[in-house]
């Protein structure tokens, strides 16, 4: 697992959906943000398909949505 390490997905919005469970600035769940560090490439690579793919299902809920943990 050497070479060029895989950059954090996070975009400094670092606020919680309370309906999601997952992050409104890079759609990661907090386990994942807190396991990014300890992840493989392949891990963290997989992780970022699934997040793609998580955005592309749950954009329209965040969209304008005030449910967010800690407001």
């Amino acid at each position: 697992d050497k070479g060029i390490q895989i950059p954090s997905p996070c975009v400094g919005v670092c606020q919680i959906n309370a309906s999601t469970k997952y992050c409104l600035g890079c759609w990661r769940s907090l386990k994942e943000v807190a396991h990014w560090s300890r992840y493989s490439n392949d891990e963290k690579e997989t992780l970022m398909t699934e997040l793609t793919e998580r955005q592309d299902v749950l954009d329209p809920i965040n969209e304008g949505s005030q449910d967010v943990l800690g407001d």
